[in-house]
């Protein structure tokens, strides 16, 4: 009698303190499928993900301005910063400030030859 309650008793303690992961599907964070060509997980995301969840507003703002500041973020690094800052700051200053900073940072590729060609010719034509 004393066994098998004894087993009981360690089975219940093993299950209320081990964890359970479960995955279902290739879904992203909200529901949104992943594949080969849409943005992967970075440590850039993680770290836009972990600012937005900090409780105090200015160290939202701290936080984005200083991811806002790097130097070679991905395109889609950026458009996914724009919508968290849009989501999480309040503040209108403070979002207009984030994403000047983050537009003036922005770092330009070359364009490809046959582009530089086509806007040179946009910039003949103009007045």
């Amino acid at each position: 009698m004393k066994n098998a309650l004894l087993a009981v008793v360690l089975v219940i303690t093993l299950a209320s303190i081990s964890g359970c992961v479960v995955a279902v599907g290739n879904t992203g964070e909200c529901g949104e499928k992943k594949s080969a060509g849409k943005f992967q997980n970075s440590a850039t995301k993680a770290e836009i993900d972990a600012v937005g969840r900090l409780m105090s507003p200015n160290a939202q703002t701290r936080g984005y301005r200083a991811i806002a500041e790097r130097k070679h973020l991905t395109e889609r690094e950026r458009i996914y910063l724009i919508k968290a800052i849009d989501k999480h700051v309040w503040s209108p200053n403070d979002k207009e400030a984030l994403l000047v900073l983050l537009i003036k940072n922005r770092q330009f590729e070359d364009p490809e030859p046959e582009t530089a060609k086509e806007l040179t010719d946009i910039q003949d034509q103009s007045p």
